[in-house]
């Protein structure tokens, strides 16, 4: 289920990314709504790491020889530290 909302993430990503006024912020928001329902935890993606974000992204979306790999995988290292942030910020020793 964790790689559907991935996936589900790069295809609205997709239709949203035609238009640049903030419809980026939705698409996460999409996605966020997508892995809370599967019963994982929302990802926040630094401003800092945007560009490897959008890459990852473009990889999953091309014509030619699409790949959701990098993008699924930075997705989830994102997952995984957004985690640790919120273990950090309630003092709780994570794993």
């Amino acid at each position: 289920m964790f790689e559907k909302a991935y996936r589900y993430d790069a295809y609205f990503s997709f239709l949203v990314y035609i238009y640049v006024d903030g419809n980026g912020r939705t698409m996460r928001l999409l996605m966020n709504l997508r892995l809370m329902h599967y019963g994982y935890g929302i990802v926040s993606i630094p401003p800092v790491l945007r560009v490897e974000y959008i890459e990852a992204l473009r990889v999953s979306q091309r014509a030619n020889q699409p790949d959701a790999e990098p993008f699924i995988t930075l997705i989830a290292e994102y997952t995984i530290e957004t985690q640790k942030d919120y273990c950090r910020l309630l003092r709780i020793k994570a794993n």
